[in-house]
């Protein structure tokens, strides 16, 4: 499900942290509940240095943006990201969708079902059935956008 001006690609390393914080930032600056500032040390913290982190499994959606004074190339910019978190080891691991952000300026153009069907794709390719979600209870509109992608609450 292609979205025009998009694409996708995965976690390039450490030029990519600081673009990605700057997404979360934009992406849950709504949110009430359960969100703080992050900085580089949280992101290696909360992310990078836990076990089940692999770079391969955090793909970042990338827009074409052109500069407003149009006096440089085009730029890009995150549209949105979503990492694979396996919890637990070998046949047993549990793939849990795990920081599924989208920018405000892309709501409801199709970012997070791209990401999401990246994310399907790989858990399939890698044998896992099932999948897992993790959000606040609070955030109906996160709710509401895995129910229409299939996904039921346990």
């Amino acid at each position: 499900m292609p979205v025009a001006g998009v694409c996708v690609r995965r976690f390039g390393g450490p030029a990519d942290i600081d673009a990605w914080l700057a997404l979360r930032d934009r992406s849950f600056v709504d949110q009430s509940r359960g969100v703080r500032a992050w900085s580089r040390s949280t992101f290696a913290a909360e992310i990078t240095s836990k076990l089940w982190w692999q770079p391969e499994q955090m793909w970042l959606a990338e827009s074409k943006a052109a500069d407003d004074d149009k006096t440089q190339d085009d730029t890009t910019q995150l549209a949105g990201s979503v990492t694979l978190a396996l919890r637990g080891a070998g046949p047993d691991a549990r793939p849990v969708v795990h920081w599924l952000m989208v920018d405000p300026g892309w709501h409801r153009r199709g970012i997070g079902a791209l990401l999401m069907a990246e994310l399907e794709a790989h858990c399939w390719d890698s044998g896992h059935r099932q999948i897992w979600l993790e959000t606040h209870g609070d955030w109906r509109e996160a709710a509401r956008f895995y129910e229409s992608l299939g996904y039921t609450a346990t």
